[in-house]
């Protein structure tokens, strides 16, 4: 069977006329003359019936084997129609083959033809209707199925005929490929490919700044920027502290609130803990151990229950003073497995907590009482001052103006609630790499990273910009109570 492996093997099996056209074919004699340029290998053919096989012992000597046989085993496996292409179904009709489509099935009576040619047509070999034959060798190639139902025969000729053709003359169906059933979701595909790129084009060239950048004025309104901090290095750290402290923007209305998430020792940080690592660069004294506070952390069972210290004071960098705070998460007492580690979404509940309990002179946990001290007392703003938070990831710098525009932005617009900043590579220009990353992997997560308010609260990213509360309406927008 290997040799016969993806080919068509319809020849190999003749059906015996007087099975498949028993209504019009009666003398086991008659068979068609096969084309022989499709059989590679004649002993390979399976010829039934006492005429074509002289061994009695075979299972082949019995005239019913092809209908008996061969046809209930054949429908235990897995197969289809072959499709002929529309074009090569008229190509090769023009070209001398006598087949044709009647209701989306190709037949093809070459053969038959071709029989009478050798036989000179003789009668008992001429057993299809002469209307149908005139109807093949007048439309080769052709979709013949109106011909074919206008044709002036009467039920029982008409269902002989085509039960002959289907039995013996069948040779697959039309491609359904090129039909507009199976076209349209082609077309579809390419209007929605046209309508997506447009978008982006659309965009891109709307975020070009073809002009001069305009810087707005001075804003005056007062800042929170945290920043979750986990496994980064001193390097990073460094960079991202000290971009925020040198931003163009009163340092007195900013308050840099790092949150360190556990008790985590970075892969190359040589055995010491990130949150000592933040304490080092803001300049705490090592010395200093505050005790720990307890608060609510978002998890499940035990670790609920969570543990912090909080650090304050000012960091001062390029003749920037800015106020500081830094919440350490350390876990309860006995937790082994990184101790204190909740993950981005419970550090930044953790300040929506406090913010809202702040404003609505709810009660706090022992920890937001701490934060509140510290911040009220020995930095010596009011928290209910803040109006805006800036959240920045620990590994991402910030430009000079970047703070004052998109204060400005909100307080043109009392409508923006929340503003997801652009975001690129500093080493964009390294490589190609590095320039297609700027816009495909980044920006696109960036912008579906701003899910902020009422549902959940923004954690993608943490590179975004919200106005939490509005102080001329003394109107705090806070997560809903079931969230927190």
């Amino acid at each position: 069977m290997q040799q016969f492996a993806g080919q068509d093997l319809t020849e190999y099996f003749p059906y015996p006329l007087t099975q498949g056209c028993s209504s019009l074919v009666n003398d086991n004699s008659v068979i068609l003359v096969r084309n022989d340029s499709l059989i590679q290998d004649p002993t390979a053919i399976h010829l039934t019936g006492p005429n074509m096989q002289g061994d009695t012992s075979s299972a082949l000597y019995q005239i019913t084997w092809y209908r008996d046989v061969f046809l209930p085993n054949i429908r235990q496996y897995y197969k289809g129609p072959l499709v002929v292409e529309k074009d090569d179904l008229q190509q090769r009709g023009q070209q001398g083959r006598n087949w044709a489509v009647i209701n989306g099935i190709v037949y093809d009576l070459s053969d038959y033809f071709n029989t009478l040619t050798v036989y000179s047509d003789a009668p008992n070999y001429e057993f299809l209707n002469s209307q149908v034959t005139s109807l093949f060798q007048g439309n080769p190639g052709q979709d013949i199925t109106a011909a074919w139902n206008a044709l002036p025969l009467d039920s029982n000729t008409r269902l002989a005929n085509l039960q002959c053709l289907q039995n013996v003359f069948t040779v697959g169906r039309t491609d359904p490929r090129q039909t507009a059933r199976c076209q349209v979701n082609n077309y579809l595909l390419l209007v929605f490919t046209i309508v997506i790129c447009t978008t982006i084009l659309v965009k891109f060239l709307a975020a070009l700044q073809l002009g001069t950048k305009r810087s707005p004025a001075r804003q005056d309104k007062y800042v929170i920027c945290q920043v979750p901090a986990f496994t980064e290095g001193e390097d990073q750290l460094r960079k991202a502290l000290d971009s925020l402290t040198f931003l163009n923007y009163d340092d007195k209305k900013k308050l840099l609130f790092v949150i360190c998430d556990g008790t985590i020792t970075g892969a190359g940080n040589q055995g010491v803990p990130t949150h000592r690592i933040v304490l080092d660069i803001l300049g705490s004294d090592p010395k200093v151990d505050p005790p720990a506070f307890a608060f609510k952390s978002v998890a499940e069972g035990m670790d609920q229950l969570n543990y912090a210290k909080v650090y304050s004071g000012l960091y001062e960098y390029e003749g920037h003073v800015v106020p500081y705070l830094v919440v350490h998460k350390c876990g309860r007492p006995g937790e082994k497995v990184k101790p204190g580690n909740r993950g981005k979404r419970d550090s930044q509940i953790l300040l929506f907590n406090f913010l809202m309990r702040c404003h609505f002179n709810g009660p706090m946990t022992p920890l937001e009482l701490e934060i509140y001290h510290q911040i009220a007392n020995v930095i010596g703003i009011n928290p209910n001052m803040y109006e805006y938070l800036l959240t920045v990831d620990a590994d991402t710098e910030v430009t000079e103006d970047s703070l004052n525009r998109l204060v400005a932005c909100c307080a043109n617009d009392s409508k923006v609630i929340g503003i997801c900043g652009e975001t690129s590579l500093q080493n964009e220009e390294r490589s190609w790499w590095t320039m297609i990353q700027v816009t495909c992997p980044i920006t696109p997560s960036d912008y579906l990273g701003l899910r902020i308010l009422y549902q959940s609260c923004s954690c993608q990213g943490f590179r975004e910009f919200i106005r939490y509360r509005h102080l001329s309406s003394w109107l705090f927008l806070s997560l809903p109570r079931q969230v927190l």
